[in-house]
């Protein structure tokens, strides 16, 4: 039983939790989650002011650079064009809206 416990705890301990779903059929960015002075885009975890590479909807590798932490959004720069995207997280499918009254 010990054993058990250990092998259990182990694995919770390294587990990511956040959920990616079908994030190998879709080829944008996405955010999944931000802590502290990383974000989760595409399930890596990003530095702020780090380069990391996206592969786009035509299999061409794409570099960005996350510039910006916001509460619940980053910015991210292609390096080559300099356009910036603002990625947001979706809300969590776990909490229902209720209706006010």
């Amino acid at each position: 039983m010990r054993y058990f416990v250990i092998i259990l705890l182990a694995q919770m301990l390294s587990s990511d939790p956040f959920y990616y779903g079908d994030r190998e059929l879709k080829k944008e960015l996405k955010l999944y989650g931000i802590l502290h002075t990383k974000a989760n885009i595409n399930g890596q975890w990003v530095g702020l002011n780090a380069s990391f590479t996206h592969t786009n909807s035509v299999l061409e590798n794409v570099n960005f650079k996350l510039i910006e932490l916001q509460n619940s959004c980053v910015v991210v720069e292609n390096m080559e064009s300099k356009m910036r995207q603002k990625l947001c997280k979706d809300k969590p499918k776990f909490i229902k809206e209720g209706r006010q009254k």
